[in-house]
């Protein structure tokens, strides 16, 4: 059973009360608040380098120059191997994470992935389809040109519609 105890019972400042939490990812036992009866936190820091488990977490995290999520990952995480490492530490981007969980393996350094809706951090694994570099240049661009016949069709449409309330107008 988790213990709970009042900060200072445990050598903390202030009147919060803790709780005695394991960590769901790695086991850990550390002391966490309590927020409304329960672990305020139920991954661990070093766990929480992704983001997961915060109470403040969004499914994003911090976004590249490209406008990528960027996950923070530690050497003992599975998808380390995939990892862009910096002197700032390792990350790996939020597509490439999703598409690796979602197969249960590693990706190669030549698959890609890529966003259907053109959404960089869109990574809903339905918006997402694995390719290799040679076919994805071509996913985009016809992607962009089924998106603007779509737009055209609209247009036409509308236009349709305005000719026929016209034409029945005119025969009045």
């Amino acid at each position: 059973m988790e213990e709970i105890k009042n900060a200072k019972e445990i050598g903390r400042a202030g009147s919060n009360k803790y709780i005695y939490h394991t960590c769901v990812k790695c086991g850990k036992e550390r002391w966490v608040k309590l927020y409304k009866g329960k672990a305020r936190n139920v991954i661990c820091e070093q766990c929480n380098a992704r983001g997961e488990g915060n109470p403040n977490w969004k499914g994003k995290g911090g976004h590249d120059e490209r406008g990528y999520i960027r996950i923070y990952v530690t050497p003992n995480d599975f998808f380390y191997p995939m990892a862009i490492k910096t002197g700032k530490g390792a990350y790996l981007l939020g597509h490439r994470l999703a598409m690796a969980k979602h197969l249960g393996r590693n990706l190669h350094t030549w698959e890609q992935v890529h966003h259907k809706n053109r959404i960089k951090d869109d990574n809903r694994i339905e918006n997402l389809q694995l390719c290799n570099f040679e076919n994805h240049n071509p996913f985009t661009v016809m992607q962009a040109k089924i998106d603007r016949l779509k737009a055209r069709i609209k247009v036409l449409e509308e236009e349709k519609k305005t000719w026929k309330k016209q034409k029945a107008l005119d025969t009045v």
